[in-house]
């Protein structure tokens, strides 16, 4: 049998902030150099915390310190592939991935200008123009970086759906450069809902040039407030708000309008897709409000045939239990991500991660799931694919495994970074990060046949 196509489809890309002048408007620079003093400050504040153990309720203190720690060399150097792309392509090699669907990056300091991808984070921005001229600068260079790698990485553009005759512009524009998607900001109380006509001309422009539209997980609304709950409770909901999304675009007929549009929830899991798929559709075919309008009578596709037509998901740090969901879902419809450079993903346990959450399923429903569907999906030049699979790809046989993997016992990092998930994730790397001071965990080695 051929070796494996592994194609990560959450991964993230930014430059350090500071770096993105060049490719921001100079209108803004004044208001971009204010935001620069601010990260500077912030820097200095989050690596004295670090230093100090100081237990604050800020999310992420603990790994941003690890990103942010000029003394941690080792971590300095790997991460750099969110803007070197010599460093990203050596640690794709390494982890035999042939390609990458890359997001804007959120951490270690190198969120793009004004609030970058959660508008929250480092440095709160609330102008949406502000907002927006940061997210063209990301895009800017973005388009450069993934033009520069041969084909094997396909870029998401980051667009404000603020104006949605500029949101619209902004596509085009991306389309032109390059990159093969959308992503938006999380939904907030700041734009209508994404089921209301305003957003129809963005719905209608990324349909007609195939550019895919992303709802990747982020931070939820800032209603938490100060306590030391706050950081718990947040994290907790962390992926909560975008389910909003598929229920406002499937019960507000988008692909009915949009037959053509594509939709792809990522690093939000995958579990809880086929209950919250199945509510859709029992909310569809039933009278709720006692109205004599029950959705299916003036809204043509459901719920079950929208996922099926429209939609895919990427299952990013996956679990044993979140893939044996997936046959629900459709195996063609769900797609793997290792969330490098991010220390919550898979990243650099690819290969261990892949065969403990895929144990059990079909070899051939393996494959479609850690790459040939991506490769369709993202439409990646079969010929690269070859060539990469040929050159890096994991041989047959190196995921495949009869044994379930055990439930390990629920840990109070799971909760508190957001993932219970066991067997990658915070967990796993947190853990790991508290009980050593010296180097970084990676598996690969003792998953590769013959290693």
């Amino acid at each position: 049998m051929k070796p494996y196509t592994l194609i990560s489809v959450d991964g993230h890309a930014g430059l350090p902030t500071a770096q993105y002048r060049d490719y921001l408007e100079r209108k803004y620079h004044a208001a971009f150099d204010d935001e620069i003093e601010q990260l500077a400050a912030l820097r200095k504040g989050f690596l004295n915390a670090g230093k100090n153990a100081t237990k604050t309720p800020l999310m992420y203190e603990a790994h941003m310190h690890r990103y942010s720690d000029p003394d941690n060399h080792e971590m300095q150097e790997r991460i750099r592939g969110a803007w070197d792309l010599d460093v990203r392509l050596r640690e794709l090699d390494a982890e035999g991935v042939i390609g990458e669907v890359l997001f804007p990056d959120g951490q270690g300091f190198n969120s793009f200008p004004f609030g970058g991808f959660f508008g929250e984070h480092p440095v709160p921005i609330r102008d949406p123009e502000l907002r927006a001229a940061g997210a063209r600068a990301h895009n800017r260079w973005l388009a450069e970086f993934c033009g520069a790698s041969g084909g094997r990485l396909q870029g998401v553009a980051m667009i404000m759906p603020f104006d949605i005759w500029q949101a619209v512009a902004d596509v085009r524009w991306a389309y032109s450069a390059g990159l093969r998607g959308i992503v938006l900001p999380p939904p907030d109380e700041t734009y209508p809902p994404y089921h209301e006509a305003v957003f129809d001309p963005l719905w209608a422009v990324c349909a007609e040039l195939g550019m895919a539209v992303h709802s990747h997980g982020g931070d939820p609304p800032k209603i938490y407030g100060q306590s030391i709950a706050s950081q718990t409770l947040a994290i907790l909901e962390l992926g909560f708000f975008r389910r909003r999304v598929l229920a406002q675009m499937m019960l507000g007929g988008v692909f009915v309008r949009h037959p053509n549009l594509r939709f792809v929830y990522t690093e939000v899991g995958i579990d809880w897709l086929p209950n919250f798929i199945d509510l859709l559709e029992h909310v569809y075919h039933n009278d709720w409000l006692r109205m004599g309008q029950p959705p299916k009578r003036w809204l043509s596709l459901s719920p079950k045939d929208a996922w099926a037509r429209n939609c895919a998901a990427a299952a990013t740090a996956a679990t044993f239990d979140e893939i044996q969901q997936a046959r629900r879902l459709g195996f063609e419809t769900v797609m793997w991500g290792a969330d490098y450079p991010h220390v919550e993903g898979g990243w650099p346990h690819s290969w261990q991660e892949i065969r403990q959450a895929f144990a059990t399923v079909d070899d051939q429903e393996r494959r479609q799931m850690v790459g040939e569907n991506a490769a369709r999906f993202y439409r990646f030049d079969p010929q690269l694919i070859e060539s990469l699979v040929a050159r890096i790809g994991p041989p047959a046989g190196t995921f495949i495994s009869d044994e379930v993997p055990e439930r390990p016992e629920f840990s109070v990092h799971d909760f508190t970074n957001g993932w219970v998930n066991s067997y990658g994730g915070f967990a796993r790397n947190m853990r790991w990060s508290l009980d050593n001071t010296e180097g970084y965990p990676d598996s690969r080695p003792s998953t590769k046949p013959n290693a």
